[in-house]
């Protein structure tokens, strides 16, 4: 079996996720999170017919204030957020094991259209540690003027 250049593979498995992501786009990044793996396989015409499975499974993630990722130029507002990761099956094990290759968050597109959601590609570690500084931040307390009781 031939191998492919490094960059075809790369932009090959780019193109699965999208197809993948824009499935998923389809939902409602707000319904209920589905944590069932959806499966879909690429097969990549080099020579002799091979296919890659790959999977995606979406999670969701919650902050409690406002935070910022390295990929996003704004500030995201405090909520709940839907994370799809899509990872590949590692061919010629005894077992199946998959290696991770794309993580994208839904980010709402613009603030005024809460239907329009913009999928962004994400560093898992900016991620977790984009939440982690959240959970570590003191809770906000809004305090109310007495003359108002």
């Amino acid at each position: 079996m031939r191998r492919l250049p490094a960059v075809t593979a790369s932009l090959l498995l780019a193109a699965v996720g999208v197809l993948v992501a824009r499935r998923r786009q389809q939902q409602s990044a707000a319904a209920a999170v589905d944590s069932q793996p959806v499966f879909a396989r690429l097969q990549v015409l080099d020579g002799d017919a091979t296919e890659h499975l790959m999977r995606t499974t979406r999670e969701s993630i919650t902050f409690d204030h406002p935070f910022s990722l390295t990929a996003v130029d704004k500030l995201q507002p405090a909520g709940t957020y839907a994370v799809d990761i899509d990872e590949e099956l590692i061919e010629g094990l005894s077992f199946p094991v998959y290696r991770r290759v794309a993580t994208l968050i839904f980010l709402p597109a613009d603030a005024g259209q809460q239907a329009s959601m913009e999928m962004v590609t994400v560093d898992p570690d900016d991620l977790a540690a984009a939440h982690q500084r959240d959970q570590a931040a003191p809770a906000t307390v809004t305090l109310m003027n007495c003359a108002e009781r």
